[in-house]
């Protein structure tokens, strides 16, 4: 569920398919029966034992992420699960961009050691992107990849400007009768 990365680690993958119960496939399967377990020590859909987060069928292009909020209290990391979503694993790195710590899980508590010297914490998503959701500081330049980083900001509406049938000379008074020249329609210049 979580842990220390060991020494050698270059690259972790979250991916587990006992987060939550899902329907049996394959040779055998009888309509309706769900998936065994694949160890005695993990149900599948028990957070207490598999995680919360990483189940394999959320590991896809197209899976829809959005921002999470996140509490950090030295090191207790509580994510708000109802706040974001696509959220496969949670990944802490020290200051020099090194991965220390991985939890699949939305509420960790990071190891003394760790937090001590300094820390930031990635949410990885199943579409391969990623949000820094604590210790932004602690980032080092150019580690994040921009293209593949959520910032929280899903869109910018802006709200078209009204339409008006008056137009107006170049001083912003009402133009009246104005059939040539220089004026102001719809908030664009234009000449006639």
């Amino acid at each position: 569920m979580h842990g220390q990365v060991p020494e050698g680690t270059s690259r972790i993958f979250f991916i587990d398919e006992r987060i939550r119960k899902i329907q049996a496939e394959g040779v055998g399967s009888k309509p309706g029966q769900m998936r065994l377990a694949t160890s005695d020590d993990a149900t599948p859909g028990d957070a207490r034992e598999v995680g919360d987060v990483g189940m394999v069928t959320d590991f896809r292009d197209d899976l829809e992420c959005e921002a999470y909020k996140v509490t950090d209290n030295n090191g207790r990391i509580t994510v708000d699960r109802n706040s974001g979503k696509g959220a496969v694993g949670f990944k802490v790195y020290d200051k020099n961009g090194k991965m220390v710590y991985v939890s699949n899980t939305y509420n960790f508590t990071i190891p003394s050691a760790i937090v001590n010297k300094g820390y930031f914490v990635l949410c990885a998503f199943g579409n391969g992107k990623q949000q820094v959701l604590s210790g932004k500081e602690n980032v080092p330049a150019n580690f994040l990849d921009p293209a593949k980083t959520l910032t929280g900001i899903n869109g910018v509406k802006v709200d078209a400007a009204p339409t008006t049938d008056k137009v107006y000379d170049l001083s912003g008074r009402p133009a009246v009768n104005a059939e040539h020249g220089v004026r102001i329609e719809n908030g664009k210049v234009v000449i006639k």
